[in-house]
């Protein structure tokens, strides 16, 4: 079965753009301060993962380099909470690495993209 979305990004630049609006979300997200394994933000942290993951998996070739530069801003995130009342979560950013890698993983896989007039054309199958 095959899906057509356009995108109205007619460059990378756009991309970086989205990739940085992301990181602001992140980091202005207050930290929850229960931290177990099964607490709803580890769901927030591999969704946003997962969506930087699709987006470096699009932007970078390599697999290390994808994943590397999905983990930024989660760690960045983390940085950031470990200067808080919350400190540091290890979970967070095990979280983020899920996220990550199912992101990159379904870039890497199922999306092929091609720019044109109108801007991308994604093109996924499944």
């Amino acid at each position: 079965m095959k899906y057509i979305f356009i995108i109205s990004a007619t460059s990378e630049l756009s991309i970086a753009i989205a990739m940085l609006l992301l990181l602001c979300l992140l980091v202005t997200t207050p930290a929850i301060a229960e931290d177990s394994w099964t607490s709803n933000d580890k769901v927030l942290h591999a969704g946003v993962s997962s969506a930087i993951g699709v987006v470096t998996g699009r932007v970078f070739d390599s697999w290390g380099w994808s994943l590397g530069t999905c983990m930024i801003p989660g760690t960045i995130k983390e940085a950031v909470d470990a200067t808080s009342r919350s400190g540091w979560s290890w979970e967070d950013l095990a979280a983020d690495a899920v996220g990550c890698t199912i992101g990159v993983s379904f870039s890497k896989i199922t999306i092929n993209y091609q720019p044109d007039i109108r801007g991308i054309s994604v093109t996924t199958h499944f």
